[in-house]
């Protein structure tokens, strides 16, 4: 439970900075922190991650 808590702490904290700085738009953003979604339409077009291990797991090093 704690760990999941934790993971989607960080998520919310990640598409809050993405709408923010205007990366994702508010309904991406609301999309975003359903636990189940991936990714979430960027606004300059594309796409972005919603969790940084599955951005990671993507493009790995």
């Amino acid at each position: 439970m704690l760990k999941s808590s934790l993971k989607y702490a960080k998520r919310v904290i990640r598409m809050t900075s993405m709408l923010r700085s205007g990366t994702v738009r508010w309904s991406s953003y609301k999309m975003g922190l359903r636990p189940g979604q991936m990714a979430v339409l960027a606004a300059g077009g594309g796409f972005v991650f919603c969790d940084e291990a599955t951005e990671d797991m993507a493009f790995p090093e």
